[in-house]
Order: C-alpha cells, then structure tokens, then sequence
C-alpha cells in the first residue's frame, strides 16, 4: 500500500556532523525513511532503460534500492540540493560504487517528523571524456580537404567589433545580434 513506511534507522551523530557541516542542515536524532509510495515514483521516474540512457544514467533496479541506505550512511559526498520539495530542504547522498557509475540519493528533511525520508535516487554512468585534452591540437583539415581549411588562430576574448547587447525585433523577441563594420 501507498501508506507503508520503511526505516532505515536513526542518523548517526557521525553522518548528522557530516550533513550540518557540509549543508547547515541539523538532522540530529532524525529517522531515515523510504515510503512505498516513493518506491513505486522511483521506479516509474528512473526505472526505464531507454528513458535513462538517454539522460546518461541507468535504469534503477531492486538491487539499488536494497543499496539505498548504504549511500546515505556511508556517502562520498553530501550536499545540499538547489531544489526543495514542498518547501523542505534536500540532501543528495552521492556514492561512487564503481567508477563509472554514481549513485545519487535525494533526501527530504522533515522536521515536523524528525524524519530524512527517501524522495528519489538515480544512477549516474560515465560515458567518458568528450573533451580534447588541453595539449592536443585538432586537425585543421575537415575529412575530405587535402589542405587546411579551418583557421588555425584562436578567437579574442573580446571584439571591438561585436556589439554586446541584444535588440528586439518585431513581436517574436528573437534576438539579433549587430556588427559595427
């Protein structure tokens, strides 16, 4: 039923001196939660493989849920979220399991209920580095030029010929962008 509770236990004085000093947040004393009602959101949000493969993450299974408390307990990172839920504050609880994958649990702090129930959780998966690294050049030539075609100079951090600012057009408030030549 939507209404049924599980209990992790209480916060730990080690994990609640953690969170308030890396989020201000005083969760001391409080019970760590997980509603059968935010299982079942878990896995219609984060449960589809194509959905988040597309998002760059990987679908929860039953396994990561039994995982859950081991990220809150024993976290590699813990921040409070830019977002709130109805109005309370959000700790992510982030574990490295792999290398490649990130497990990320959002928190809410209730104080009405002493409580740090589950909200959400998602699994973050490296895909790699699409980056150049800072010493390599990339080729100049385009893959079917035998010579160079692209300019090899870098762009000015600042143009005197460019104007800085944004004029409205008509009524579709498209931006347009003026040169001073």
């Amino acid at each position: 039923t939507y209404n049924k509770k599980m209990y992790f236990g209480i916060v730990s004085n080690e994990l609640a001196t953690l969170i308030k000093n890396e989020t201000d947040i005083n969760v001391e004393g409080f019970n760590c939660s997980l509603s059968a009602y935010e299982i079942r959101k878990l896995f219609n949000d984060h449960g589809d493989e194509k959905k988040e493969n597309l998002r760059g993450q990987r679908a929860i299974t039953d396994a990561d849920v039994l995982n859950i408390p081991i990220v809150i307990q024993s976290p590699n990172n813990v921040a409070k979220s830019d977002k709130q839920y109805n109005g309370k504050p959000v700790i992510n609880f982030v574990k490295h399991f792999s290398a490649n994958e990130k497990f990320t649990v959002s928190a809410v702090v209730s104080d009405k209920h002493l409580d740090l129930f589950v909200q959400t959780a998602f699994i973050g998966i490296k895909k790699g580095n699409l980056s150049t690294p800072i010493d390599e050049q990339a080729s100049i030539n385009t893959p079917k030029a035998s010579s160079g075609t692209v300019s090899n100079n870098m762009i000015p951090h600042s143009d005197s010929s460019v104007k800085k600012q944004l004029k409205k057009t008509s009524t579709n408030y498209a931006p347009t962008f003026y040169s001073q030549m």
